[in-house]
């Protein structure tokens, strides 16, 4: 379901960028979270979100 997927979304950002804040994790490691979330969905899924 789209909107329980965006809603997890929306937890793991603000997960990632706490970690980065706290130093816990480099900008590139957090980067290279962020990205990852968004690999394999479609241009569509997104576009329709």
């Amino acid at each position: 379901m789209v909107i329980y997927s965006h809603s997890v979304n929306i937890y793991r950002i603000r997960s990632y960028v706490e970690l980065f804040l706290n130093g816990i994790i480099t900008y590139d490691e957090w980067i290279a979270l962020e990205v990852g979330m968004w690999k394999g969905l479609q241009l569509d899924t997104i576009k329709n979100s």
